[in-house]
């Protein structure tokens, strides 16, 4: 199941304000945590996302390039609780962002970052199951719109699956 959402609601434009649990890491965190084992205890693989945190963006990385301009202690120490307590607690997939967090990751999109998408997930989080992007159609922007370079990026960066969600 592509779900459950770990990403807070939080400013400046409230992207995730009719998909997260709250606002508060901890309890969008206990949310989080009893939907993955919901899921996973009826053999259902939890997808926790949008990896490293999308409630920050200032705008929906559906629409285009989103940026997540929050601190690195921030996403570290705020964003990141509901996901790391996911991971600890036996989530099986974390999908990963198109947002730009310029702060911690760099000017490329954590689909296609190799920082996010391996260091911090896989290094720092602990994280040992299958990561995922988000529907990559979203991405070809950063391609002018090519669907095999983003694929062949997010696949570079660490990510095991590159999502097709709407390509014809």
């Amino acid at each position: 199941d592509l779900a459950p959402v770990a990403d807070l609601d939080i400013g400046p434009k409230h992207v995730m304000r009719n998909r997260a649990f709250g606002s508060r890491r901890g309890h969008v965190a206990r949310h989080v945590v009893a939907f993955t084992r919901g899921l996973q205890d009826k053999g259902v693989a939890a997808a926790v996302k949008h990896f490293p945190g999308l409630g920050g963006a200032d705008r929906n990385s559906d629409a285009g390039p989103a940026y997540v301009r929050r601190t690195r202690r921030q996403l570290r120490k705020v964003d990141a609780v509901p996901f790391q307590r996911a991971i600890n607690n036996g989530a099986q997939v974390v999908m990963l962002s198109h947002a730009i967090y310029p702060r911690d990751g760099g000017r490329k999109p954590a689909s296609i970052n190799r920082f996010i998408a391996s260091t911090r997930l896989r290094d720092h989080m602990g994280f040992r199951g299958v990561s995922m992007s988000d529907a990559v159609d979203a991405m070809t922007w950063w391609f002018d719109g090519d669907i095999g370079k983003t694929c062949v990026a997010t696949i570079k960066a660490g990510v095991d699956v590159a999502l097709l969600a709407n390509y014809v």
